[in-house]
């Protein structure tokens, strides 16, 4: 060895002791970690591969009706689920799923997806089919050596004893959508519970839902349960008891079924000219369509709903067993036209205008406001039509329109004629005219300041009712800008309840 190799030899070493010396201090400093700060996620870790956790869901609360009828109640349903940890590599996946499909009589494919669902965590128990038979779930869990990490739980599906009855005051039960997943979760929900989706079931959710408990197994390295270490029992939903009573509802739907049905029938009134032809200035409607409408029966001593019925309606049924998706398309299409939307509750959700009801509150607005001269002695003569007077007969020349009328009257086919009315027998006789005439004055000789609407939310329209149902609607009062540009236009019905919607 020569002496300029010789004495390369200590630096060799040098660089190696601190190379040495930076390994076992990062190996130090892991272990340190490890133990003092993240032993206690390590030991959640652990805790969780060596035992099993499973949901026990709770038995949701029942729903009667004033009379203590049950309208909603539960059925049990047996599911098996499998332990996410046991199908996390594909040979395995693959392996059991061969393995159940055919006692489970669900393709090795579709139980491959569920085994793959992303909705459910690495320690989550997941579905793979509901509604085995006792016989089957004992068979299953006598085999635990030849199905590894399954385990049949206990749940509860709704059950509705009366169909369609009430569909929309009650609402259905449905899967936890994906985009409220991540809520649910967090509030403690199984990704697999079935939550209300409509009506009460979903206003009152949390009351009926109740208390989920579990029950805790340990288990070895390939999920066999070893012994059972834990178990909480679920508490049972608060039942609810609504004011609806059952034979008023149902009466309710079937008189707005059969009268939508005959107003079908019923030919509409037509303006007729003095030779009997159809008026061109006026639509043609032959027959009224009548395809939706809605009935509300209230105690008017308390503002109890007695009954509530929508038409068209759905059968509560139809959610029993999880609708599929395409079924769910064709009964409830995607639509603008609010009377192709089955899911609808048109007593609170419909819009509609109010139309010849709202002449009340006009006159009340008018009245109240000092708008008519000589209160209600005031008169109109009623000739069956009324021409604006603000709008220049240029306008109307132009296109805008100017006359209104009054509804037919089929002894004539002539627009009615009431002659001498007051606010009274204008109400009376609903003259269409009488109410152009003064609403034309509230708007024009105020400035088209906002008294009638004002004065008609002191009744409460434009606030909804906080009546106990989703997606109540709580309808529109036209503004003063919507007001001043509508009667620029010619438009004026609102004044009839044209434009007002509730």
């Amino acid at each position: 060895m020569s002496m300029q190799n010789f004495g390369r030899a200590p630096k060799r070493l040098m660089i190696l002791g601190f190379v040495g010396i930076a390994f076992f201090s990062i190996l130090g400093a892991r272990l340190w970690f490890l133990q003092a700060v993240a032993s206690r996620d390590v030991e959640v870790i652990i805790g969780k591969v060596r035992s099993r956790t499973i949901n026990l869901l709770p038995e949701r609360g029942r729903i009667f009706d004033s009379a203590g009828r049950v309208i909603a109640d539960n059925r049990r349903t047996l599911v098996v689920t499998i332990d996410h940890s046991v199908v996390r590599k594909s040979a395995q996946r693959n392996e059991l799923a061969q393995r159940l499909s055919g006692p489970l009589n669900v393709p090795v494919e579709v139980l491959i997806k569920r085994m793959l669902d992303e909705r459910y965590g690495p320690f989550e128990a997941i579905p793979l089919r509901e509604g085995v038979s006792e016989e089957l779930a004992l068979y299953l869990m006598e085999r635990v050596e030849d199905y590894p990490g399954i385990y049949v739980r206990e749940e509860w599906r709704r059950n509705y004893p009366y169909g369609a009855l009430g569909g929309h005051i009650l609402g259905y039960m449905g899967a936890i959508l994906k985009d409220d997943l991540l809520y649910y979760k967090s509030i403690g929900y199984d990704p697999n519970e079935r939550v209300g989706q409509y009506g009460v079931e979903q206003t009152y959710e949390p009351q009926l839902r109740g208390t989920p408990g579990y029950v805790r197994y340990e288990v070895d390295a390939v999920g066999t349960i070893l012994k059972l270490v834990e178990r909480v029992e679920p508490v049972t939903g608060n039942d609810l008891q609504l004011s609806i009573d059952l034979d008023v509802q149902q009466f309710a739907e079937q008189a707005l079924e059969t009268q939508l049905l005959v107003r079908r029938r019923v030919e509409a009134g037509q303006v007729k000219m003095p030779d009997g032809t159809p008026d061109p200035r006026y639509d043609e409607i032959n027959y009224y369509k009548a395809p939706a409408g809605s009935v509300v029966v209230m105690n008017h001593n308390n503002g109890r709903v007695i009954a509530m019925a929508s038409y068209p309606r759905f059968d509560l049924r139809w959610f029993d067993g999880g609708l599929p998706k395409d079924k769910f398309s064709q009964l409830f299409p995607r639509t603008d036209d609010p009377d192709l939307s089955i899911l609808v509750n048109r007593a609170i959700s419909g819009r509609y205008n109010v139309g010849s009801t709202f002449k009340p509150l006009v006159a009340y607005a008018a009245l109240a406001s000092g708008q008519l001269p000589n209160g209600d002695q005031y008169t109109f003569d009623d000739r069956g039509t009324y021409k604006l007077e603000s709008i220049p007969e240029e306008r109307c020349q132009d296109g805008v329109k100017c006359v209104f009328r009054n509804a037919i009257c089929l002894s004539t086919g002539l627009p009615c004629r009431y002659g001498k009315v007051n606010v009274e027998s204008a109400i009376a006789v609903s003259s269409d005219t009488f109410f152009y005439k003064i609403g034309e004055q509230i708007l024009t000789e105020r400035g088209y300041a906002p008294v009638l609407e004002q004065e008609i939310r002191k009744f409460g329209l434009g606030s909804p009712t906080n009546i106990d149902l989703p997606y109540e609607y709580a309808g529109t009062i036209p503004s003063k800008e919507l007001k001043k540009r509508m009667a620029n236009l010619g438009v004026i019905t609102q004044e009839a309840g044209e434009a007002y919607y509730v």
